[in-house]
């Protein structure tokens, strides 16, 4: 996955490491980011477009253009 600079409002994809409950149609808005975005193990906080909230690292989103 490609790396991209990610930051608050961003819309992303989230390639949830469960696959049976990935939904790559889904777009998620990225609400809080907890760290330091070069740490790969960054929390960052997301919100489906349907209003469902979820804990994304930061190696599971792709921001879509």
């Amino acid at each position: 996955m490609a790396k991209k600079k990610l930051k608050v409002g961003d819309k992303v994809k989230w390639y949830d490491p469960d696959s049976e409950a990935r939904d790559l149609n889904v777009i998620w808005t990225i609400n809080k980011i907890y760290g330091d975005l070069n740490d790969e193990d960054t929390i960052i906080l997301i919100t489906s477009e349907y209003g469902s909230e979820a804990e994304a690292y930061y190696n599971e989103l792709k921001k879509v253009k």
